[in-house]
């Protein structure tokens, strides 16, 4: 990508339907996380979380999650979430099922993208 088009895309001109945001540990840089608004028209959207490979399994993303999912359901109202990760990421899978969300279909046939399971949480999940 430009930085033209990381700039775009990442540094607030999508808002308010795109947030995007550091995942910062101390003073290190650890990941990035983003929520974007529905194309649907129901009340909420999606998230996307990316941690560095050395700072996954510690807890971080459990947390990083719980706090987006808090922000979104008591200053934006949202009544869910979304997250699509590859079929072919098990582990990924694996880590929103964790924190509350569950699938809802696979999905194979979003153009050129591979295979992705849509799930979904409610952010009142417990």
């Amino acid at each position: 990508m430009s930085d033209s088009e990381i700039r775009a895309k990442y540094l607030g001109s999508r808002s308010p339907s795109v947030e995007c945001f550091i995942v910062e540990e101390g003073v290190r840089a650890v990941g990035f996380v983003q929520y974007h608004l529905a194309d649907d028209g129901r009340q909420g959207g999606g998230m996307d979380l990316v941690l560095s490979p050395s700072e996954r399994g510690r807890g971080l993303g459990t947390a990083v999650v719980e706090a987006l999912v808090r922000f979104v359901e008591r200053h934006l109202g949202w009544e869910r979430l979304t997250v699509d990760p590859d079929l072919s990421n098990p582990r990924g899978v694996h880590f929103w099922r964790t924190v509350g969300f569950t699938p809802v279909r696979v999905v194979t046939d979003d153009g050129e993208r591979e295979p992705y399971v849509l799930m979904e949480r409610s952010p009142s999940h417990e």
